[in-house]
């Protein structure tokens, strides 16, 4: 559910043709190859995947001061995540935009305003702050094979890039004998698409963490999100997706591989009211419940 109003300041008496607005999911993919030093064009491709549009009123006259429509707008159920990826992936330049704008139009007889704004959604994500899995490890002269539950426990459900990511790996039940001997873990973007004719995995190395003991079976991680990676978004044709992969090495010699994924979203900054002008209040109309 998004809460919000559209604000009309008007000076002097106008006539009002119709005042709409309109919300909209808008998709961009770029992918540039590079071989060499010529870049190859693999994809650019720019659409409107949705929109809607909702009327507020239509042939009225307002008078001067400052005039307030609220609303409330439900989106899909199945709405996905919205986001920006920039940079270098592999061998690749990729720009992925995925994003919602909410538009105000109005539209009087003898002119047009209309105002934009970015709508930031988080993806839907069922990926939980804990990762249980097991260590099969030997007993006393190699009799018996004894298992151990372990867990991978991250400090947040939700981060935002710019963020620090603290992971404890450590085992549930006690044991006489430490069984793990160290802990590394990679962070990694990856970018999945999936587009006709071209189906693409790209992947970037974020950062590198290793792990510290606090006391026996139990290591401590420090990670720290870089402000350049891209918000976890799941869409039909792209993927975009944070991972860990943790190495446990064990004192037997094995090394034993994790995969975490995380659930990234962008910042939101608001930008302060830098009006001057003081307008008499006006009407304040009824707000009305929209569905995209």
């Amino acid at each position: 559910m998004i809460e919000g109003q559209i604000r009309l300041k008007i000076e002097d008496l106008i006539m009002i043709k119709s005042l709409n607005m309109k919300f909209y999911k808008k998709q961009k993919i770029l992918l540039k190859k590079i071989d060499g030093s010529i870049p190859e064009l693999i994809i650019d491709s720019e659409r409107i995947v949705s929109e809607s549009m909702h009327e507020f009123c239509q042939n009225c006259e307002l008078n001067s001061g400052e005039h307030v429509f609220p609303f409330k707008l439900k989106l899909k159920y199945e709405e996905n995540g919205t986001g920006t990826v920039k940079g270098y992936f592999y061998d690749s330049v990729c720009q992925i935009e995925n994003i919602c704008v909410l538009e105000g139009i109005c539209i009087a007889y003898n002119s047009k305003y209309s105002t934009k704004k970015i709508v930031s959604i988080f993806d839907k994500n069922e990926e939980k702050c804990q990762t249980d899995f097991k260590i099969k490890t030997n007993t006393f002269l190699c009799l018996f094979d004894k298992t151990i539950p372990y867990r991978i426990l991250l400090d947040k459900l939700w981060y935002i890039r710019g963020d620090s990511i603290s992971v404890d790996c450590f085992s549930i039940v006690k044991t006489s004998q430490p069984v793990v001997a160290s802990v590394s873990g990679k962070l990694y973007q990856l970018v999945i698409i999936n587009w006709p004719e071209h189906n693409i995995i790209k992947s970037k190395l974020m950062c590198i963490s290793n792990g510290f003991p606090s006391n026996k079976n139990r290591f401590k991680l420090q990670f720290r999100i870089p402000m350049n990676t891209g918000p976890s978004i799941t869409e039909k044709e792209f993927v975009v997706r944070t991972v860990i992969f943790f190495e446990l090495k064990l004192y037997n010699g094995s090394v034993l591989k994790i995969k975490k994924y995380l659930n990234i979203g962008e910042p939101y900054f608001e930008l302060p009211d830098i009006e001057n002008k003081s307008f008499a209040k006006g009407i304040t109309f009824s707000e009305r419940i929209l569905e995209y």
